[in-house]
């Protein structure tokens, strides 16, 4: 009887070794669709919304199981808008699945082997009274909203490098629209975005998609995964081409965690400023062969920009700007000087700044009229135009030691200018000659129908031959003015 005991035992034992080796090794999927009803319910309570999976709900067995889950679905709260064609869902997802290790777990650290996503559709809605629809939970859309402060915040622990990592990331087809009122949506598309942050190694994501329907690339490098989502103290470093320009920002950043600052170098260069026009709404100036660098630092009222350098082929202009937003109207202060600038480095050709409507008698308006550009609800704001320049204040200062048109030395050149309120003012521009000088007080505010303007110039033994060479180097034409 001991002897068939303990074979039984054995064998018992075996099995039991065996089931544990085949759950440990082998993937085995188990179906949790049929607690869909009381996930579905629970979900929703916590996030004070509907949600649904119209999917399976599936969970493996192994030492490295995968949770999936598919067709999900989160409504918008009471009160937001609908569809086209009946309710509209704040976001839904076609299939997410998250590999995770369990004997990391044991060692308190969060190993995940993979995490897929695809199938994203996220409409972000805010009202005009303020309310926003991505701001989960029962209460907290009646919770008194955090008052922005400038005062330092205590700091807090940061999460450990070595409890989370993932090996691999995956995100392909999300979109994202933002609804702003009655302004005209925004969209987003993010074509696929492929990285990961291992254990040990920095974190990398490179990302392809389309921003306001432009073509965009982005390469995100952190030093770690925990330091990029807890944003105490990131060390940042993004890469991004979109629309012809290429920009780059290095450094630290605690802006995730709100009410926090960003210290990051900048660098912006780009073939024609006017590749922006598309992505911006505005109708820059095609300045060619430009570079922008600059230490920014942004705080969630103030941006500064410190060692500014903006360089337009063989011209170089450095200074700083401070952007203060305290107040619904920005207030910009820029500073700038130069050594030396090269006014043909800034030929703008036939290009205006001025608004208004297109000549009736010009051949060329009517055809734009008949070919709209590509994306007919794009309204580009010309840069003298009253909408854009009632945006924000501006004052700018400038020194120049030295001005050249092509080979014609004019001197050196003072500049003090003002926006507010719409009105431009040059107070003054002053550009002093070898042999003369011309001293020019401005002020433009341009109108739909009309605007108001004063000139008032002092020039004193200009060579005129000076504005027929900018049109002819070879021109003879001279005189004195």
């Amino acid at each position: 009887m001991l002897r068939t005991l303990l074979i039984l035992l054995t064998m018992v034992l075996g099995l039991t070794v065996t089931a544990v080796l085949l759950v440990s090794l082998l993937r085995i999927p188990i179906d949790l669709s049929p607690y869909r009803p009381m996930i579905e319910s629970a979900t929703s309570k916590t996030l004070g919304r509907a949600v649904r999976v119209d999917g399976d709900i599936t969970v493996t067995t192994s030492l490295w199981p995968y949770f999936e889950i598919q067709n999900l679905r989160i409504g918008n709260p009471s009160g937001f808008p609908a569809g086209d064609s009946g309710p509209m869902d704040m976001a839904s997802m076609e299939i997410a699945r998250v590999t995770v290790g369990l004997l990391p777990l044991l060692k308190r650290r969060i190993n995940i082997r993979e995490f897929r996503v695809t199938g994203i559709n996220l409409n972000l809605v805010r009202t005009a009274d303020g309310e926003t629809n991505w701001v989960m939970g029962e209460h907290e859309s009646k919770a008194p909203k955090a008052q922005v402060t400038d005062a330092p915040v205590e700091a807090e622990e940061a999460i450990n490098p070595d409890s989370l990592s993932v090996d691999k990331l995956l995100l392909e087809n999300i979109h994202v629209r933002f609804m702003d009122a009655a302004a005209k949506p925004l969209a987003f598309k993010l074509e696929r975005a492929e990285g990961g942050a291992p254990l040990g190694d920095p974190m990398q994501l490179d990302m392809r998609g389309e921003l306001l329907d432009e073509a965009f690339t982005l390469n995100l490098k952190a030093s770690s995964l925990a330091g990029f989502l807890a944003m105490t103290d990131a060390k940042l470093g993004v890469g991004v081409e979109i629309a012809g320009t290429t920009l780059a920002f290095t450094g630290h950043s605690e802006a995730l965690r709100g009410n926090r600052s960003t210290r990051l170098k900048l660098a912006a260069k780009g073939a024609d400023l006017s590749s922006l026009d598309d992505l911006l709404h505005l109708d820059l100036p095609p300045i060619k062969d430009y570079q922008i660098t600059a230490d920014l630092h942004a705080t969630p009222r103030k941006l500064e920009l410190s060692t500014l350098e903006l360089i337009v082929k063989d011209s170089k202009l450095v200074g700083s700007a401070v952007v203060d937003r305290s107040s619904a109207h920005p207030v910009a202060r820029i500073n700038l000087t130069a050594h030396h600038i090269q006014l043909q480095d800034f030929d703008t050709g036939d290009w205006t700044a001025e608004g208004g409507a297109p000549d009736p008698t010009d051949s060329t308006a009517e055809a734009s009229v008949s070919a709209p550009p590509r994306d007919e609800a794009v309204k580009r704001e010309k840069l003298l135009s009253g909408e854009a320049l009632r945006r924000a204040d501006i004052e700018l200062t400038a020194k120049v030691e030295e001005v050249r048109s092509g080979e014609d030395y004019l001197g050196s050149a003072d500049l003090a200018a003002t926006l507010r309120g719409g009105r431009i003012e040059l107070a003054p521009l002053h550009l002093q000659l070898p042999q003369a000088s011309i001293l020019v007080k401005a002020s433009l505010k341009p109108g739909m129908e009309a605007s108001e303007a004063s000139l008032r110039v002092q020039i004193k033994y200009f060579d005129f031959g000076v504005l027929s060479r900018l049109s002819d180097p070879t021109s003879k034409v001279g005189g004195t003015l």
